[in-house]
């Protein structure tokens, strides 16, 4: 006997009534209440408005509700998303990084990672002429630094 079984089995969803699982059609009947009752209190509170008026403002808590039922961000349900944002934003402290551990002074970089990094003074004459402004040099020192960067190349330091 075989049985058919969707490929992705997280997306499966029950059907109770009709297309909708009974939480999604719980929350339509819900919110086409509470879009009813909204336009009733304002038809009974402000006689004077007409649907024109009345409409748009039933629609807010009925969008609402209907959110909560059918929108999945994240493939969370919106209590979820709602209750995880709640945490991650306000709830706990915001870690910012203000430092790296990059050093960039050469002399404190044997102190810090011992002398396997030691940097020759060839190492480090070769390593800060590539930093330099390439219209400050002159013709000679452009070629220089062709020449460094090729010896740089061979020694494989990079």
């Amino acid at each position: 006997m075989e049985i058919r079984i969707n490929k992705d089995i997280r997306k499966f969803k029950t059907k109770d009534i009709g297309s909708f699982s009974f939480k999604e059609a719980g929350f339509a009947a819900a919110g086409m209440a509470a879009g009813y009752g909204t336009y009733m209190i304002v038809k009974y509170f402000f006689p004077k408005t007409g649907i024109d008026e009345s409409i748009p403002i039933a629609l807010i808590p009925m969008t609402i509700i209907l959110a909560f039922g059918f929108f999945k961000p994240f493939g969370m349900s919106m209590t979820q998303f709602i209750k995880t944002f709640v945490r991650e934003y306000f709830l706990t402290p915001q870690i910012y990084v203000w430092e790296n551990d990059y050093e960039t002074d050469f002399e404190k970089i044997e102190d810090i990672w011992g002398e396997d990094y030691k940097y020759s003074p060839k190492r480090i004459e070769l390593i800060a002429s590539d930093f330099k402004e390439p219209s400050v040099l002159s013709k000679e020192e452009q070629a220089a630094k062709k020449k460094r960067q090729e010896e740089v190349k061979k020694m494989q330091i990079f």
